[in-house]
């Protein structure tokens, strides 16, 4: 057996859709395709452009033969394959797949007219609609049948344009022996509705080999006839392509000319593209029944001698639509917690008796199964419930938190009785003060969320839960549970109230508390007064307990300032209070040299740099912190500018962004680690 891969006959598809606008060579290219069966062998073909199938159209096709692997080709065509007139054409029905193919051929599209086909879409159209039509495709020249073959015998073609050199083409050559045979098809699935059938199967098994499917309907099994046409194309529609199973391509047909109960037999089958037919596939049947409409009514439910009864309504018109009777029973009522608990027969009357050990809260339906048994209808739930007074243990596993924002989330865990109905919240601002209901109906989560306003002045509120059965019982409150309210108030300011030298070794720092209650820190910062430069730093955290703190790392000459801020634990902090000052004692006029052998160096080779060295005394040499290093440029004093903030055991410093007969002048300033500074040391540097 040989096995005719779709694929490449697709050309009528693929090759004509999108190949033909890919090609640009001026050669003409046949490309052939054949199909064996006894003594016929069948031929279908393409060109690569639409060009050349218009100008084959005009020229004709010769169809060439060898015989058992010779090159010496015979023609086999009296005169050039050439595409039937449409006049011609008319015979076959204006409605014909013949006579719309040839409609094509005729069709020239206008380069005017933007909304007309081009010859591209044109040659698709024409193959697509000539795939599935042997008659069609043999008239408008690109088919053609062999009948003259030896069975068994080894046979070559080759299909050429007539008139044209063979320097001019590229014809491409098929090969046939031996038979080829079509495959069986898949199965149906089918669903008979009220008023319609819907079909379905998976073509990709046979989908290399089948280029469409016709279905056929019958009422007594054996007269067939044909419901789609056109046929249906297995690669192009009716292909379900949101098909999640890769292994599957789903072809779907509805056939709504269907009468309600009356037996339908369905089968299909595959055409390929040489227009064979294959073998019928297996005959699915089945009848459209009326769907029930109305819904059985539970009028009572009791307990007799042991047993449940239950008595119900359904109108005369549809019984003989149902199948058989369910009883379903769920605890909750919700949809997907029913359980079938028992089945009887249509015939029953509507009273039927039934074991069953019910729960606290029982909910039953009575569902009516049609005799089509996919589709039923279900009465309205009916709750039978047991004597109780007993309520639900008090939930427990209450916790909560409460955000910045003033939202709160509770969450417990969940009672374990079967007849659980809901859950009721309660708050107070009071531990000991009675709790209000703040839920306006029971809530069925375990988890209630609310937003409380931050601007109250309540720090803490107290949460309770109770639980609730399906007779309304209700359970004891909860142990309680206490959140604090996020803090969005800052605390109130301290007040300064002394700064004082201490034996010129530390500063005693005093002043009085905030009165906020939620303070948990103080911030203390300084400030050098005597250094314009210098800026306000946190020296310490003081506890919320005090209210005087020693600061010893000061320099008795040096002027400060000094202020304090309250912190709560919310970190929330307060306005800074007032400043407080300590004056030094004005200085004697003899000043320390910082620096000592101040030069400078200058290179002007490939790196072009100033380099300034000094030394440092060695009195004050561990109470520098580091070196500012300010640069003006050609004696402008008022565009000073910082040029470099270096280590305090710094000797050197290079500054490489100079310029040639520029003047330089540089000021040093060390800064100490109590955080004064000293004055100004200057160089001037001609470059």
């Amino acid at each position: 057996m040989i096995k005719i891969v779709n694929r490449s006959i697709l050309f009528l598809c693929c090759l004509g859709i999108s190949y033909i606008h890919a090609q640009t060579t001026s050669n003409f290219e046949t490309k052939p395709v054949a199909f064996r069966s006894g003594n016929k062998v069948f031929l279908r073909w393409s060109v690569s452009t639409a060009a050349q199938w218009r100008q084959a159209n005009i020229l004709g096709y010769n169809v060439e033969r060898a015989e058992e692997g010779s090159t010496n080709f015979q023609l086999l065509n009296t005169t050039p394959l050439k595409p039937i007139t449409l006049l011609a054409a008319q015979k076959y029905g204006r409605e014909s797949a013949v006579y719309i193919v040839t409609s094509l051929i005729q069709q020239k599209p206008d380069p005017k007219d933007k909304n007309r086909s081009d010859d591209s879409e044109l040659y698709g159209y024409y193959l697509l609609m000539s795939s599935y039509n042997a008659d069609a495709a043999s008239l408008s020249a690109s088919a053609y049948t062999d009948s003259t073959t030896v069975p068994g015998k080894k046979y070559t073609y080759r299909i050429t344009v007539a008139t044209i050199a063979p320097e001019k083409q590229q014809a491409s050559t098929v090969t046939v022996q031996d038979d080829n045979t079509l495959p069986a098809l898949p199965s149906i699935v089918s669903k008979f509705m009220e008023k319609t059938v819907n079909l379905e199967w998976n073509i990709k098994p046979v989908i290399d080999d089948y280029i469409a499917v016709v279905v056929e309907r019958s009422t007594d099994s054996i007269n067939f006839s044909t419901i789609t046409n056109p046929p249906l194309l297995s690669n192009l529609q009716n292909a379900n392509e949101k098909e999640k199973d890769t292994t599957k391509k789903m072809m779907i047909f509805n056939d709504a000319d269907v009468a309600q109960n009356t037996k339908y037999y369905y089968r299909i089958k595959g055409i390929n593209v040489f227009g064979i037919n294959s073998e019928p596939g297996t005959v699915i049947s089945g009848i459209c029944l009326p769907d029930i409409r109305t819904l059985p009514k539970i009028k009572s439910i009791d307990t007799v001698a042991g047993k449940f009864v239950v008595n119900w309504t359904m109108p005369d018109s549809v019984k003989r639509l149902v199948k058989q009777y369910e009883i379903r029973v769920s605890q909750t009522g919700d949809d997907s917690t029913y359980k079938k608990i028992f089945t009887f027969p249509a015939t029953k009357d509507s009273i039927t008796a039934f074991d069953f050990k019910p729960s606290q809260s029982n909910y039953f339906t009575l569902r009516a199964i049609n005799q089509k048994a996919d589709q039923y209808v279900e009465s309205f739930p009916y709750l039978y419930q047991l004597n109780d007074s007993i309520p639900p243990a008090l939930p427990v596993g209450l916790n909560g938190v409460i955000d910045k924002s003033g939202n709160v989330t509770l969450a417990w865990s969940g009672n374990k009785e079967p007849d659980i109905l809901a859950y009721k919240v309660y708050r107070s601002f009071s531990n000991t003060g009675s709790y209000s209901l703040i839920t306006g109906e029971p809530t069925i989560e375990t988890i209630f969320k609310e937003k409380l306003p931050l601007n109250q002045l309540n720090a803490d509120i107290f949460y309770k839960v109770s639980a609730l059965d399906n007779r309304y019982n209700e359970s004891a409150l909860s142990e309680p549970i206490r959140l604090s309210r996020p803090d969005t108030i800052p605390p109130a300011i301290a007040t300064l109230l002394e700064v004082n030298m201490v034996n010129n070794k530390s500063m005693e720092v005093k002043w009085k508390k905030s009165f906020s209650k939620d303070v948990v820190s103080y911030a203390l910062f300084r400030k050098d007064i005597d250094d314009s430069l210098s800026t306000w730093i946190q020296i310490a955290t003081p506890d919320a307990m005090d209210s005087v703190y020693s600061d010893l790392n000061v320099d008795p000459t040096i002027s400060y300032a000094y202020k304090i801020q309250a912190v709560d634990k919310g970190d929330l902090k307060s306005g800074f209070s007032n400043e407080r000052f300590y004056k030094a004692p004005a200085k004697a006029a003899v000043k320390v040299k910082i620096l000592s052998n101040l030069n400078a160096y200058t290179s002007r080779g490939e790196k072009k740099y100033i380099e300034l060295n000094w030394n440092i005394n060695r009195q004050i040499a561990e109470n520098i912190r580091e070196f500012w290093v300010y640069r003006v440029v050609n004696g402008n004093e008022a565009e000073i500018a910082l040029q470099s903030v270096i280590p305090g055991t710094s000797k050197i410093f290079d500054d490489d962004d100079v310029r040639e007969n520029t003047r330089y002048t540089y000021y040093i300033k060390a800064v100490y680690k109590t955080g004064g500074s000293s004055d100004l040391e200057k160089i001037n540097v001609d470059y």
